[in-house]
């Protein structure tokens, strides 16, 4: 991994919306007009409420809970889940960040077992669940499956999914980090998504850019069998409104944007899959995410990758992942309103660069 500081200096970012200064950010949730109001007191401000009553208007649900941290939200909708069904398992796909991003929690925290299932390059079907051999106590769905190129379940099946956990009783909870894209890939209102579900979780900051936090919505007695174990998780903070007011303004600048960033990925990646050395998976990106395929070893991309990033003032990633192949390496993208600064073919003249000084430092040290 690079120095992340180094975004502080940078200029172009091809994920996300670009990067601001402390002072920058804080002047402008002051300016906000979602900033009217006094403080809260534990969540209970008109900042907070505004937020939840905005969600809950989009998704239809009958309650929804601003949660600071997704993992605590999820964890707790699990927690209730598997609690009311008396069947402490998870069905979850295998490359589920919940088994590779939270340091065995729901196993160490909450002794669930987890059903892990689908194929490592797509999303689980019915089929899938009908494999397990058992029923679990929950079945879970993460919109879009971030380590499998960021590639949505098929409407189709996702409809046959929470068809099959209807029938057999399971709840069915929807992680929803990048719900928003997702949403608007399917070309559905959030309402038709929630609707699929028993519980839905939303992330602020990763498609809309805001400081932090989430919302998890479902029934009302879903909701209050919740609170207690995020309180216990420590997801009860005293002050709540600056995330508040960052995700009502993320909302307000990109939720009418999501289908044009996905456009725009679409583009770049059609042009990285027609340059050499490099490709994206999947070849079309279902949202605005999507990974990069290099022909570099990672080491060596790695160490390009900090030198470039120092001369160019252009921010692609902080570090790759590694592949079967040891010649490979990828990183995660997640186009927003930054990517539109430079063009597609300054983007694949970039990448170019980075793998021309990849491929010397790899040379450099065979």
């Amino acid at each position: 991994m690079i120095d992340r500081n180094l975004m502080n200096d940078c200029q172009h970012f091809l994920s996300g919306h670009g990067v601001q200064s402390m002072k920058d950010r804080l002047t402008a949730l002051a300016n906000s007009p979602h900033a009217e109001g006094g403080e809260d007191f534990y969540g209970e401000s008109a900042a907070v409420k505004a937020l939840t009553d905005r969600v809950t208007g989009l998704t239809g649900q009958q309650k929804t809970i601003f949660v600071p941290k997704g993992m605590i939200a999820q964890m707790a909708a699990l927690r209730v889940h598997t609690a009311r069904t008396g069947r402490p398992s998870v069905a979850i796909h295998r490359l589920s960040h919940f088994d590779f991003d939270e340091m065995g929690a729901l196993e160490r925290l909450h002794g669930l077992t987890i059903l892990r299932t689908g194929s490592p390059q797509n999303p689980f079907t019915v089929a899938d669940l009908d494999a397990l051999g058992e029923k679990p106590g929950v079945v879970s769905v993460e919109l879009p499956l971030r380590r499998a190129g960021y590639r949505l379940t098929p409407l189709d099946d996702l409809r046959a999914i929470a068809a099959w956990c209807r029938a057999w009783d399971v709840p069915l909870h929807i992680d929803g980090a990048r719900g928003w894209g997702a949403a608007v890939a399917y070309d559905l209102e959030l309402s038709e998504i929630a609707g699929l579900a028993d519980s839905l979780y939303l992330s602020f900051y990763k498609e809309l850019g805001g400081m932090g936090g989430c919302t998890l919505g479902g029934e009302r007695a879903f909701i209050e069998e919740a609170r207690p174990w995020i309180e216990r998780h420590g997801g009860l903070i005293f002050r709540a409104f600056p995330y508040a007011i960052a995700a009502q303004e993320g909302m307000d600048a990109h939720l009418g944007r999501l289908g044009e960033y996905q456009a725009m990925a679409r583009k770049i990646a059609q042009s990285i899959n027609v340059t050499e050395d490099m490709h994206t998976e999947p070849m079309v990106p279902h949202t605005g995410g999507f990974q990069i395929v290099l022909d570099v070893p990672p080491a060596a991309a790695e160490a390009a990758l900090e030198e470039l990033t120092r001369e160019s003032g252009v921010w692609l990633t902080a570090g790759f992942y590694e592949r079967r192949n040891e010649n490979e390496c990828a990183f995660d993208v997640e186009i927003g309103a930054a990517a539109a600064a430079m063009t597609h073919g300054q983007w694949v003249a970039h990448l170019a660069t980075l793998v021309a000084k990849a491929k010397e430092k790899a040379a450099s040290t065979a």
